[in-house]
């Protein structure tokens, strides 16, 4: 198995490199990223040829990210181009000068094979079942149809930022902050619903996941700017929302867009990338709009990775969790005692609690986020962890599912969360009790158990909590002296017995 596997994008506007390092057969994290604007599309000239000077320049780039490959000595390197290279009638040609400049093969994939590894990406690292994904890049914007995280069917378009700015605009951009280009924005929108409407009636009414650096741009501007979860991987928001950015973009010179938390090279085409957003959520009839931080690259890695499973991860397996552990925990049999515990506990409190079986697997992804935490910071894990859970990208965990990560983290140190805290919060994502008792059972069993060696038992007696050691061949006593220092709800008690 390579240790690290180097993924380069050749898109229509951008080249990326990104480097991916196994932590296990399963398990993964990115571990380099290099972007550059390559403009692949405006560079072709009349003929759909790349001018001789123009792949001297793009090979430049493609080198410079082989000596990061090589710095990093990653065994396997994966090259990919999409839309505009495939277009091109001299790809061959532009192919040949890479392998012979840089040792790197490219492959030059269909605009289905593009939808798919977006669908790959989506149906292994959000939690989503049935969705359809929109990759809108400079010169394609592809679509997958995903039922029960099955790829039911791939279709590409030829409309993208790129291709629609090449054909419709009628200056370029300069580097004012007040000059705007100008488009034929009837003529345009005209050309996306004409091409919009060839889309199969089976891909309408499902949750729309959107991938490509116009999607989080819309995402960034639409999240609110004191929201929780600062991350655009699994945000979700509505189709007016996106509709009244729409509006907003369209009517903005292109300094009031660079205010919107917009990038500057992206300030250029973002109006393009929006209108044809705005027109496949319309035509599509979709509410649900979710922002994939993940596509292409990850999607390639990922089908090279999962080749002998089908393309996907294993049942019951979490890739965030997974990967978290994988990096960050270094004592695995107390984890593995603190999980059991986690599992006896929520059981044996059932009765008071009274909280649905669904969330228990919660008090599992935490206490793996709270323990990789442990390898940064002994003190105050919890809020070094609460913090990893907002500001990072786990995979496969929705925003909402994040925020119970959050509150069941951040209160499990010694003091129990009070309403009032929790309520003075927006987006609540279960009711103050449910927290309540699950951020408890999370927080007695960090103050509980730090040994690998000890195996409890728990027994509620009416309102007693009885806590055994099974073998009873050593002190409790600091068990006990943690138990007096957290808070315990009103409604037990607490014993420790010897």
């Amino acid at each position: 198995m390579p240790k690290r596997t180097a993924i380069i994008d050749l898109g229509s506007r951008s080249f990326t490199l990104l480097i991916f390092e196994r932590s296990s057969r399963f398990g993964f994290t990115p571990l380099r990223e290099v972007k550059t604007v390559a403009n692949v599309g405006a560079r072709l000239n009349s003929d759909h040829e790349l001018p001789l000077k123009d792949m001297h320049e793009l090979s430049a780039i493609i080198a410079s990210f082989a000596e990061i490959i090589k710095s990093l000595k990653v065994r396997k390197t994966l090259c990919i181009a999409t839309s505009a290279i495939r277009d091109a009638q001299n790809s061959g040609e532009f192919k040949s000068l890479i392998a012979k400049k840089t040792g790197i093969n490219i492959k030059v994939i269909s605009g289905e094979l593009e939808a798919k590894l977006g669908a790959i990406a989506a149906i292994n690292l959000l939690p989503q079942y049935d969705f359809v994904t929109m990759d809108i890049g400079g010169s394609s914007t592809e679509l997958s149809l995903v039922k029960n995280k099955k790829i039911v069917d791939c279709i590409s378009l030829n409309i993208g930022t790129v291709r629609l700015k090449k054909m419709f605009a009628n200056q370029e951009v300069g580097h004012d902050e007040d000059e705007l280009a100008t488009y034929d924005y009837d003529a345009a929108t005209k050309h996306i619903q004409a091409i919009t409407e060839q889309i199969p009636a089976h891909f309408l009414g499902y949750p729309l996941i959107s991938i490509g650096g116009s999607a989080r741009a819309v995402c960034k501007i639409i999240m609110p700017k004191r929201y929780l979860i600062p991350v655009v991987h699994g945000y979700e928001f509505g189709a007016t929302e996106l509709t009244a950015i729409y509006d907003k973009i369209m009517r903005s010179s292109r300094k009031q867009i660079l205010h919107m938390n917009i990038s500057a090279d992206r300030a250029n085409d973002i109006s393009m990338g929006v209108s044809i957003f705005a027109q496949i959520t319309k035509q599509l009839q979709v509410s649900r709009i979710i922002t994939s931080g993940v596509g292409v690259r990850e999607g390639y890695f990922l089908k090279d990775m999962l080749r002998s499973s089908n393309g996907l991860f294993p049942s019951n397996f979490h890739i965030g969790i997974r990967s978290l552990e994988d990096r960050f925990i270094r004592d695995e049999k107390l984890l593995l005692s603190r999980k059991k515990s986690l599992t006896k506990l929520f059981e044996v409190l059932k009765p008071i609690h009274k909280i649905d079986d669904q969330y228990k697997k919660y008090l599992l992804y935490a206490i793996s986020i709270f323990q990789s935490g442990l390898r940064f910071n002994t003190h105050k894990t919890n809020e070094f962890s609460s913090y990893l859970v907002t500001n990072s990208t786990i995979y496969n965990l929705s925003h909402q599912e994040r925020m119970i990560l959050f509150w069941l983290i951040k209160y499990s140190s010694k003091k129990l969360l009070k309403e009032s805290d929790y309520q003075s919060k927006n987006h609540q994502p279960l009711e103050y009790s449910e927290i309540y008792w699950l951020s408890f059972i999370h927080m007695l069993v960090v103050n509980l158990i730090f040994c690998n060696t000890k195996e409890f038992a728990f027994a509620l007696r009416g309102n007693v909590l009885e806590i055994t050691e099974k073998q009873q061949k050593s002190s409790l006593i600091i068990e006990q002296m943690q138990m007096q220092k957290i808070d315990i709800p009103s409604e037990i008690q607490i014993q420790i017995n010897e």
